[in-house]
């Protein structure tokens, strides 16, 4: 045969090959969607339910528990629990969801969904109830765990209590108090979760968002709303945490808007979170204590506020650092409307950058009233050893002191300081 016509017969030969190989393929994939459309759904009706085996669960009917254990347990790994839109009411001294991990067991891969499985038919975006229980949702020594489309109604306890967790997803979450004294989200010795488009209804003096010593946890898109302004709630709390992230969140009426304390055990970053202050006097919109790491004074991480806004408290801003550890904050765009003592007080400065950060305390009148002492930026005790990489291009209006240093001068340009009493206090301003 010549060997140009064995070339194509043997190129005709691997075409019909690949449609062959390519047509069973199908048949397979299509066989194992087949298997999986058929895959048995396991049916919960009851309180008391535990959970071990991997597979879809569906919730068949909203329940009412009567006891002070568990109504709905999941106890092993791969477990896909729809709750299909019902309610779940509780006690007031039981868990109406509980996630763990068996004999403080790691558990992977679990699932919860408030609403229906999309295969259903005219299913739609919906949330489940879990109503009056002492924990609304409980998870504790898991990995990978991801939660949707809760509604949690006046829990005793804890809206959403999690410890021991990894790579958690909490999205669409959101957690009514309606008066208990409880909180709403409390997170503690877990790590890289990610608590997203979630909010809490709060009128006690509990947090809304708490995490304690967690690592690199990130709140993004989360809403505290506080409406009982005689309080002291916080709206965001990260205690003893290490760089934990908040971006585009929003406490609204809490006494404390964003209460940071690294304590010396980390950094945090911050970036266009917005809180705005209760009808009382006296409270911060951002508190940052000692936001560093200790232990490692050489440690790349260092504490970031970048666009951040606050309007109607007595301080803005305010940093207490405390010591001489390298903590080289850095400020970038933040704002502070509105507040009646301090834009930004600043504790003890070692090596921070603040630029382009506004401070305006009547931005209605757009003048000093008179009433009272107010600062756009008060530096107490910067660190001259080590002093700002950068005090630049930011902005005072409307106090009686649009810049003040207590004890070293500070340096810097673009620093513009109109509608005061006084411009500044041994700090430079060029307009």
């Amino acid at each position: 045969m010549h060997f140009r016509t064995r070339t194509l017969l043997t190129g005709a030969a691997l075409t019909l090959l690949l449609v062959a190989c390519a047509a069973a393929l199908g048949a397979s994939n299509a066989s194992a969607a087949s298997r999986h459309a058929s895959a048995k759904i396991h049916k919960i009706s009851a309180c008391g339910t535990v959970v071990k085996s991997p597979g879809t669960y569906e919730l068949t009917k909203s329940l009412t528990d009567v006891g002070t254990g568990y109504c709905i347990t999941l106890e092993g790994n791969n477990i896909t629990l729809y709750l299909d839109g019902h309610t779940i009411t509780g006690t007031g001294g039981d868990t109406c969801v509980y996630i763990t991990g068996l004999s403080n067991t790691e558990t992977v891969n679990n699932t919860v969904v408030g609403g229906m499985m999309a295969t259903k038919k005219r299913a739609k975006p919906m949330s489940a109830t879990l109503k009056n229980c002492e924990y609304g949702l409980y998870s504790s020594f898991t990995s990978g765990t991801m939660v949707s489309n809760l509604n949690i109604v006046s829990p005793t306890g804890y809206g959403v209590y999690a410890d021991y967790d990894g790579g958690m997803t909490l999205s669409h979450v959101n957690v009514a108090l309606h008066g208990n004294k409880a909180y709403g989200m409390y997170f503690e010795y877990g790590s890289n979760n990610l608590i997203t488009k979630s909010s809490v209804d709060n009128n006690s003096n509990d947090e809304s968002f708490y995490a304690y010593e967690e690592v690199g946890d990130t709140f993004s898109l989360d809403t505290a709303k506080n409406g009982h302004s005689g309080n002291g709630a916080t709206g965001f709390y990260d205690y003893e945490c290490s760089r934990d992230t908040y971006t585009h969140d929003a406490s609204k009426g809490n006494y404390y808007g964003f209460y940071l304390e690294g304590d010396g055990y980390g950094t945090v970053t911050a970036t266009h979170n917005t809180a705005s202050g209760p009808t009382t006097t006296g409270p911060i919109g951002f508190y940052v204590y000692e936001a560093y790491q200790e232990a490692d004074t050489g440690s790349p991480f260092h504490t970031m506020l970048s666009h951040n806004k606050t309007t109607g408290f007595q301080y803005g801003f305010d940093d207490q650092s405390n010591d001489s550890y390298s903590q080289a904050e850095t400020w970038i765009g933040n704002t502070a409307d509105n507040y009646t003592e301090y834009g930004f007080y600043i504790d003890y400065t070692v090596n921070y950058t603040m630029v382009g950060n506004v401070a305006d305390a009547n931005t209605k009148t757009k003048k000093y009233d008179g009433s009272s002492t107010s600062y756009g930026f008060y530096l107490d005790d910067p660190y001259s050893y080590e002093p700002f990489r950068a005090f630049n291009n930011n902005q005072a209006y409307d106090n009686e002191y649009g810049f003040y240093s207590d004890e070293y001068m500070v340096g810097g340009t673009g620093n513009v300081a109109k509608r005061n009493k006084y411009a500044a206090y041994d700090v430079e301003i060029t307009g």
